[in-house]
């Protein structure tokens, strides 16, 4: 890399940046963590068992992933955008695609056998792969924005605020649209509700990641 490439000082542009990537990251991460498994046991009709082995299942595979990932971005030749921002940039959309492929309400029409392969083969693509192709340099950006302790402390605060206010956004906004109740008066959850919220969070998750490239 050419060391004599003069760079803009660090700042709040690159503050907000930062933020701006865990904000949108949360949009896929939050709203899987709080519907991924309603999902697939309410409207997949899954045995809360076989969800239970799928993320174990998911949880081998990333640790082999993960550090996969790491190595990847240590070893790979630095192009214009460093060594991780340029994945930052690649992986965005198919990110927030993946997250998306992961609700669609139709596939409760299946075969038993093909929603258990589409529950599978998603659910890790998102979360083992491409997920992890995209969160894994954007933590490692923060140590190379700035080699000051004190501008890398910022960007920690700022990350936490991006992620605290997507939480705020997915907890208060998604139970409105996704939740109905059926002529009992009992609250069920609207799949085809669900499918939306999913594409307009990943659609977020893109964005705001490549808002993370374009200001850091």
């Amino acid at each position: 890399m050419n060391t004599d490439t003069k760079q803009r000082p660090f700042g709040l542009r690159d503050k907000i940046g930062y933020a701006s990537g865990d904000f949108g990251n949360d949009f896929a991460f939050v709203f899987a963590n709080t519907y991924l498994t309603v999902f697939y046991t309410d409207v997949l009709g899954m045995a809360g068992t076989l969800v239970g082995t799928l993320f174990l299942l998911a949880r081998f595979v990333d640790a082999f992933t993960d550090v996969t990932m790491g190595r990847i971005c240590d070893t790979c030749e630095p192009t214009k955008d460093g060594r991780f921002r340029r994945w930052i940039k690649i992986m965005a959309v198919p990110m927030g695609i993946a997250s998306m492929l992961m609700y669609l309400y139709f596939v409760r029409d299946w075969p038993y056998g093909a929603r258990v392969a589409y529950m599978f083969i998603t659910y890790i693509f998102w979360g083992s792969f491409v997920y992890t192709a995209c969160n894994i340099p954007y933590g490692c950006l923060a140590s190379v924005i700035s080699n000051v302790p004190k501008d890398r402390a910022s960007l920690s605060t700022y990350r936490t605020v991006g992620a605290v206010l997507c939480a705020l956004i997915v907890g208060m906004v998604t139970p409105r649209i996704v939740y109905g109740t059926n002529a009992d008066g009992q609250s069920i959850i609207l799949p085809e509700k669900l499918t939306l919220m999913a594409v307009i969070y990943g659609i977020f998750a893109a964005v705001f990641y490549l808002v993370c490239y374009k200001m850091t």
